[in-house]
């Protein structure tokens, strides 16, 4: 019973971390590790103060192009900051790499949220860039094998 109890009140580390900081003409909220039922109020939390620091005509940027996994509760988490960002007209675009992908693609949230392959695509607003199921330096379909 003890080892339970030493267990359960030990000092834990995140699994994510987070940090935010303006750029250009967006607030861009930059995540790191996973995104699980444990960590996506750190998320949440996150987009909220990166939101509330954004003002027409600025725009969300969700990197999490270093998130090495990433659960359906982190989809629905951005479709709800989606939608918020909308209405205050702040858009909300998000960065991926593999697993945030495959995850948007799992929840057909993909052809609604914008979703970027890199950093300088969401940035810009997509200005001169592509989104990520347009892009053809894109090497991965999420749902399919490396080409």
């Amino acid at each position: 019973m003890a080892v339970l109890e030493d267990f359960q009140n030990a000092p834990r580390e995140s699994l994510l971390r987070i940090s935010w900081q303006r750029a250009e003409r967006a607030v861009v909220v930059h995540a790191e590790g996973e995104v699980d039922l444990s960590t996506v109020a750190e998320l949440e939390s996150g987009l909220g103060a990166a939101r509330d620091a954004a003002t027409p005509p600025d725009h969300l940027v969700a990197d999490l192009a270093a998130v090495g996994f990433f659960a359906a509760c982190g989809a629905s988490i951005l479709l709800d900051y989606h939608y918020q960002c909308t209405r205050r007209d702040t858009p909300l675009h998000v960065v991926a790499g593999l697993p945030v992908a495959r995850t948007l693609q799992l929840c057909h949230v993909d052809g609604v949220l914008t979703v970027f392959p890199a950093l300088t695509g969401a940035v810009s607003r997509g200005r001169g860039a592509k989104r990520l199921r347009d892009a053809p330096d894109w090497p991965v379909d999420p749902l399919g094998s490396v080409e």
